[in-house]
């Protein structure tokens, strides 16, 4: 298994065939699924088969989405990482329910949004961000230092926020971001 960070209490890593379980717990969650694609729930097979997916866009990219984890406990949290997408390389992820509003999640894609520009060398990403999905936007805007209105794209699952990310962009919020994850999880309480 390969590890692709691990800072904060957060660690990111490629998929297992023991991770099924808790994918599948996470994307049969009709909240956490409420904003994604049709916001349908998806099957232990669907679980499966995505994670398959994943692991060949590890094997042919480098790089794809990945497990999000705790480090001390190995607790699933959810997961983050990139994917080739209709309008190029798309960041996503999501989170377990009992993890919204704690600092795991900003700190899983601050370091996927990391690992993306300095090790796997991106210029350039996005997310694509369902207008109602609040929480979700909110997060763009808090790790970007920035408000975002527009673009919004109509898709086949309804308007959604495109986020562009870009090098240049993320060069002058990192200081800023690490300041803000240090001092958050230094209050960090167990959950």
């Amino acid at each position: 298994m390969k590890e692709i960070a691990s800072k904060y209490g957060v660690t990111i890593r490629e998929w297992q065939n023991k991770d099924i379980d808790d994918y599948a717990d996470l994307i049969s969650d009709s909240e956490v699924m409420r904003f994604i694609s049709n916001g349908k729930t998806r099957t232990q097979e669907i679980a499966a088969q995505e994670i398959k997916k994943f692991k060949k866009e590890a094997s042919v990219y480098g790089w794809s989405r990945w497990v999000v984890e705790k480090s001390e406990t190995g607790e699933f949290i959810g997961y983050v990482g990139f994917s080739n997408q209709e309008h190029g390389i798309d960041l996503g992820g999501r989170a377990k329910k009992k993890f919204w509003g704690t600092v795991y999640p900003f700190i899983s894609f601050f370091l996927a949004i990391q690992y993306g520009f300095e090790n796997i060398g991106f210029m350039q990403f996005y997310t694509l961000t369902n207008i109602k999905n609040r929480q979700a936007i909110s997060m763009n805007e808090k790790i970007l230092y920035a408000s975002f209105t527009e673009p919004v794209l109509e898709t086949k699952y309804g308007p959604h926020l495109k986020i562009d990310y870009t090098k240049s962009l993320y060069d002058r919020v990192k200081d800023r971001n690490i300041a803000r994850i240090e001092r958050l999880s230094s209050r960090m309480k167990t959950i």
